[in-house]
C-alpha cells in the first residue's frame, strides 16, 4: 500500500550513467519504443529495471505467438517440391515435437486443447501464403539496426521480407493478436513498428537504391470468424472468410490487389 508520506528522490547520476552511458547510443527494440510512447511507467519497469511478467505453467499469448512464428518459419524455409499442404503438416509436426513447445502444450488437457486451436489457426492463415503465387520470400528473421541521430539505435528482427514480381520489397510482421496500422497513432508516436521496419529495410546495407519498398503489413495468425446472422448465403460466408485472411498495413495503392491487402490509411 502506498502511503501519503512516501518520499521520492531522483536516481543518482552515476546510476543513470552506468545504465545509459552518455558516450554510447541507447539501444532499443521497436517494441520498446512503442511501449515508451504508450506507457512510460511500463517502459521503466520492463526496460530500465528489467522486471518480467510472472511465468505460468499454462501457455499464454507469448507462447502462442512463438509457436505460430515457428510453424511459418519452417514452412517458408522449406524449398522442396512437395505440395504446400504437406510442407505445412510437416512444419506443424516438427514444431509440436520440439522441447520448447512439448513442455507447455502437453502439460494438461487445457494446454492440449490450446495446441489444437493453434494448429487450426496455422492451417487457416496458411491459405493466404499458399495463394500468393506472385510473392517470393526474400528473407526471413532478418535482423536490422537503425541509427537515429547517433543517439538511439533501434534493433530488431523483421519476420519476413517479400519481393513482388516487379522487384519491389515489402515487410511482413506476423501477429497472433489483432493489430492494425493507425496513421493518427503513428503521427503521435504510438504505432511506429511497421514504419520503423520499412525505414530499416530501406537503409539496410546491401539493398540497391532501385529496390522499391511496396509496403509493410501485419499478417494476423488468427482463425477467421464470421457472424452467420449477417450473411444470407453460403457464398457470402466464404467471401467474408476470405476478407478476414488479408494482409493489413501500410503499402502502395497499386500493389494492394497483388497481395490480397487491405488499406489502413
Amino acid at each position: 500500500m502506498i502511503k501519503d508520506n512516501m518520499q521520492t528522490k531522483p536516481v543518482a547520476s552515476e546510476v543513470i550513467e552506468t545504465r545509459f552511458p552518455s558516450d554510447k547510443p541507447i539501444n532499443l527494440s521497436s517494441s520498446a519504443v512503442t511501449t515508451f510512447y504508450n506507457n512510460q511507467y511500463k517502459y521503466f519497469l520492463q526496460y530500465v529495471l528489467g522486471l518480467q511478467e510472472v511465468e505460468t505453467i499454462h501457455p499464454d499469448a507469448r507462447n502462442h505467438g512463438t509457436y505460430l512464428h515457428r510453424v511459418f518459419e519452417l514452412v517458408m524455409k522449406d524449398e522442396s517440391d512437395q505440395p504446400f499442404d504437406t510442407k505445412l503438416n510437416q512444419a506443424i509436426q516438427k514444431t509440436n515435437s520440439e522441447d520448447e513447445f512439448k513442455f507447455v502444450y502437453e502439460e494438461d488437457e487445457e494446454s492440449r486443447y490450446s495446441l489444437t486451436v493453434l494448429e487450426d489457426i496455422a492451417r487457416s492463415t496458411a491459405s493466404i501464403l499458399k495463394n500468393d503465387a506472385q510473392i517470393q520470400v526474400e528473407n526471413e528473421e532478418e535482423p536490422f539496426e537503425l541509427m537515429i541521430a547517433n543517439a538511439v539505435r533501434i534493433r530488431g528482427i523483421i519476420d519476413r521480407v517479400d519481393r513482388l514480381s516487379d522487384g519491389s520489397l515489402g515487410v511482413v510482421d506476423y501477429k497472433s493478436s489483432h493489430n492494425t496500422f493507425d496513421i493518427q497513432k503513428f503521427y503521435n508516436g504510438l504505432n511506429p513498428q511497421l514504419v520503423t521496419y520499412m525505414q530499416a529495410l530501406r537503409d539496410k546495407k546491401g539493398r540497391s537504391e532501385s529496390d522499391k519498398i511496396f509496403g509493410a503489413m501485419y499478417l494476423h495468425m488468427q482463425e477467421p470468424k464470421v457472424d452467420l446472422s449477417s450473411v444470407a448465403t453460403t457464398d457470402k460466408i466464404l467471401e467474408n472468410l476470405s476478407k478476414e485472411l488479408r494482409y493489413r498495413g501500410l503499402f502502395l495503392d497499386e500493389e494492394k490487389v497483388t497481395c490480397q491487402m487491405e488499406i489502413i490509411i
